[in-house]
Order: structure tokens, then sequence, then C-alpha cells
């Protein structure tokens, strides 16, 4: 394990299987989250968020750190975006929210750029050092 502190919880939103588990012994290599939830429709996360919320004195914790990806199938990351941005405030205050995607195109990331509830755009594939950038620049207590 790479730090004492870790995150309560980090969640994951991809649809391709493969992804979801590579990028969760990423972060269980870099020792970051307490517990990873994985999800594979953006409507499953919401549901986790809010259900999280609800339930805070349980096992069940709200997500420190949110990977979506933009491409899924019914609602993408855009639309999770702006189901989140109408979350209540005690489900995204102190969220770090991250585009995990496959997709270089300037315009997705200019648009992520633009939205005030996304803090970072990273691009596929995952890595150590992209886990421990975010970490140094979002959580400095967690510093790696």
């Amino acid at each position: 394990m790479i730090t004492d502190q870790k995150l309560g919880c980090i969640l994951l939103i991809d649809d391709d299987p493969a992804s979801s588990f590579l990028n969760g012994v990423i972060i269980k290599k870099v020792g970051l989250s307490a517990h990873i939830q994985v999800t594979a429709k953006a409507q499953d996360a919401l549901d986790f968020i809010t259900y999280s919320g609800i339930f805070e004195s349980s096992n069940h914790v709200k997500p420190d750190l949110i990977f979506v990806d933009i491409s899924m199938p019914d609602l993408d990351g855009w639309d999770f975006v702006e189901h989140f941005r109408r979350l209540p405030e005690e489900y995204t205050s102190d969220v770090v929210l991250v585009i995990l995607t496959s997709s270089e195109n300037k315009v997705d990331r200019q648009k992520a750029l633009h939205l005030p509830e996304i803090q970072s755009y990273i691009t596929k594939p995952l890595s150590k050092s992209k886990v421990t950038d975010l970490v140094n620049k979002f959580f400095p207590r967690q510093r790696l």
C-alpha cells in the first residue's frame, strides 16, 4: 500500500467490463481506496450516489472520486453529468468528478473543461501515474 490514508469510495462508471476491471486493479495497486464501486450504467451510478446519501451511517459511503466514461448506452457520460448536477448538494459536495474516456476528441475535452462539475479529463488507459497525479491535485491529504 502506498498511502496510509485512503479515500472512502471510488465509483467507476463504464459499460466495458474489461476497462472497469483494469481500472480497478490499477486503483488497488496504488492503494487509494477502501472501496471501489463499479457500475456499467450511469443510472445505476446515480442510484448508488443517492442511496449512499441516505445511508451514510452504514458501510455504504458517498464516493470521494468518480470516474465516468463518455460513451455508454442509455445514459452516456454527458447525461450522467447533467443528472449529477441536479442532485442535492449533500450528494455532490466534495466529490471529484473525472471523465475517463478513450475519446481524444477536442470537442469532448473542451465540453468537459466548460462544465464546472468536471474536475479533470483523462484518456484511457488509466495508469498509476494518472491516478497519482489526480490524488496529488485534488486530495492533498492523501498525497502519493
